[in-house]
């Protein structure tokens, strides 16, 4: 169990499949005993997605993630790095540490009727110091997935992507942007 705290700022033209526009959140979680909480660890994000028309029909979307941990964190709640949303290339949770810091890049475009392609690229890693961080351990990711429309008016994509990392590689399917 825990509190916190977070703002956001969200100038986004459309909240799940955004064409231009910002969004920048700033979060802090603490988790006490005096709160419930079998574990005493403080939790602080930051998270940045912009997102930029191009042309008339093709995106550049990027997004900046931060997560810094403090104290006994358990396990499950460390920050990760993989799966479908940042990463892609890795397996869900594969990388685990008390730090997070990834940034990754998505062209958005259109193929025909309700189809549409993107193509990613990613880099971060987990680490539980800066220190730790190095050309050899800093994991980065590319590939590219194919969209379709479920939902015009809201923009609601089907998603399949495919993803390489270092000595990796993963399949997504899921509803909804990556971010």
């Amino acid at each position: 169990m825990g509190g916190g705290l977070v703002a956001t700022w969200d100038t986004r033209d459309n909240a799940i499949n955004a064409y231009s526009g910002h969004y920048f959140q700033l979060a802090t979680y603490f988790n006490t005993s005096a709160l419930g909480s079998d574990f005493t660890y403080n939790r602080y994000s930051l998270e940045y997605r912009g997102f930029k028309r191009l042309t008339k029909n093709t995106v550049l979307a990027v997004n900046v993630l931060g997560q810094f941990t403090t104290g006994q964190v358990p396990f499950l709640d460390f920050p990760r790095v993989g799966g479908d949303q940042i990463l892609r290339g890795y397996a869900s949770y594969r990388y685990r540490d008390r730090n997070r810091a990834a940034m990754q890049v998505e062209y958005r475009f259109p193929l025909f009727w309700r189809l549409g392609a993107v193509a990613f690229a990613g880099l971060g890693d987990v680490y539980d110091s800066p220190k730790e961080v190095s050309m050899n351990t800093l994991k980065y990711s590319y590939g590219g997935g194919l969209r379709f429309k479920l939902n015009r008016t809201e923009r609601i994509n089907l998603r399949l992507d495919y993803g390489w990392g270092r000595n990796s590689s993963a399949f997504y399917l899921a509803i909804i942007e990556a971010f």
